[in-house]
C-alpha cells in the first residue's frame, strides 16, 4: 500500500509539528506500514533537511534502538529527533532524544506511549522515489556519543565555580561545535559517496 501524504510540517525548537499531525500519523499507522510527511527545519541537519519528505514507519517501542530517528508526540506538537539513550523502567521504556544539529539543547525524555513511529527513509521533493537517508552505524553512534557528552557536561557544570565555568564554557563550546561539524562532514562524505548507488524507495 502506498504511503499517504500529509500537509507540510515544521520541526524546530520554536515551531513543531502541530499535535493534530502526530495523531493523524499515529492513526494512519494503525492501518498502514508507513506514512510519508513533508519535513522542514534545521534541528536534524544534515540527516533531514529543508525540502525533504520523510517516511515514518510503524515500529513498536521494543524495536527502537539507539541512533534511530523517531517521531514522537509532545504537549506542543510532534518532533522528529534521534534516540541517544534508552531508559528501562517498570512502566516501560523512556527514549532520550536530541536533534543532530543541537549540542547544548536539553534532551527530551519520551515515554514509549508517546512514540509515533520510526523514520525509515528520506526523499528530496525533486527526487521523490530516491531514498537519500544515510544508514551508518558509526555516524549514528557518534551523534549518540556527542549528545551524551554534552548532557554530562551540562550536569557537571553546577559543581564548577562560576568564574571557572565562565572560562571553560568557551573551550567546551568550541569542542562541541567542532565535534558536531566533524560528524556532519563525515555524514555528508558518506552521503556523496553513496549517491551513484542510492537505493530506490521501498528497498530498505
Amino acid at each position: 500500500m502506498d504511503p499517504i501524504e500529509s500537509p507540510k510540517m515544521k520541526n524546530s525548537p520554536l515551531i513543531d509539528y502541530p499535535a493534530v499531525y502526530a495523531d493523524m500519523v499515529a492513526q494512519a499507522l494503525k492501518n498502514m506500514a508507513a506514512v510519508r510527511v513533508a519535513f522542514t527545519g534545521k534541528s536534524m541537519t544534515p540527516a533531514l533537511r529543508e525540502g525533504m519528505q520523510i517516511l515514518v514507519e510503524k515500529a513498536p517501542s521494543e524495536k527502537i534502538r539507539l541512533a534511530d530517528i523517531i517521531m514522537y508526540r509532545k504537549a506542543t506538537g510532534a518532533v522528529v529527533h534521534r534516540v541517544v539513550g534508552i531508559i528501562r523502567r517498570e512502566s516501560g521504556r523512556v527514549f532520550v532524544t536530541k536533534g543532530d544539529n543541537h549540542a547544548y539543547v536539553e534532551s527530551d525524555r519520551i515515554p514509549d506511549c508517546d512514540l509515533v513511529g520510526r523514520v525509515g527513509a528520506a526523499y528530496f521533493e525533486r527526487e521523490p522515489d530516491i531514498d537519500v537517508l544515510v544508514r551508518s552505524r558509526a555516524v549514528g553512534a557518534s551523534y549518540v556519543v556527542l549528545a551524551n557528552l554534552a548532557s554530562g557536561v551540562m550536569c557537571l557544570r553546577k559543581f564548577i565555580p562560576a568564574p571557572v565555568r565562565n572560562v571553560l564554557k568557551y573551550f567546551a563550546g568550541a569542542f562541541f561545535f567542532m565535534f558536531k561539524n566533524f560528524i556532519h562532514a563525515v555524514y555528508l562524505g558518506i552521503y556523496h559517496v553513496q549517491l551513484p548507488g542510492r537505493r530506490r524507495a521501498g528497498a530498505f
